[in-house]
């Protein structure tokens, strides 16, 4: 009997483990379909192990695909320069870094009005929140509070680019 009781839990655990699973950023992302830029600058970066962890509790500011491609193309820059980007590590690391807050953040749950946040970068960011929406630094949110484990995931319109960080 008692070995009928370990099966049923077992499978039990697994049952859940199965629905559940171990959501993380990167599987969130790559279940969405529109962030293999992203996922591959995180890579490239050495940041595969943060976007990869499913017990973080962090928030991620990130553009889809297209938009990091609308800004490149505000910065004017071409098809070559922007493989040259995805190859200088430390810049995209610090893209990235600076895009990812150490703390879960659901916008639902903030009041309207200013709120300061330290990205792992360093420098704060600025979420605003009002009737017309939300934004980080100026950047609208176009897709709010995707669940991520116990992190979540903000889309923006553009890439959020750090001060004195120059993308040429």
């Amino acid at each position: 009997m008692k070995a009928i009781w370990c099966r049923i839990f077992l499978f039990c655990v697994v049952l859940i483990s199965v629905v559940h699973g171990d959501t993380t950023i990167e599987s969130v992302l790559k279940a969405k379909g529109d962030f293999s830029d992203i996922i591959e600058g995180a890579s490239e970066a050495g940041l595969t192990s943060l976007y990869n962890n499913p017990s973080a509790k962090e928030t991620v500011f990130t553009p889809n695909n297209t938009g990091l491609m609308n800004t490149l193309s505000q910065l004017d820059i071409g098809a070559i320069q922007a493989l040259q980007l995805l190859q200088n590590h430390t810049l995209l690391r610090q893209l990235l870094l600076y895009g990812t807050v150490n703390q879960s953040i659901s916008i639902a749950s903030l009041s309207s009005g200013s709120h300061q946040f330290p990205s792992m970068l360093g420098p704060n960011l600025t979420l605003v929140k009002n009737s017309t929406g939300a934004f980080v630094n100026d950047v609208r949110v176009i897709q709010q509070d995707i669940a991520a484990g116990a992190s979540e995931i903000q889309v923006v319109e553009t890439l959020l680019i750090p001060p004195n960080v120059h993308i040429s």
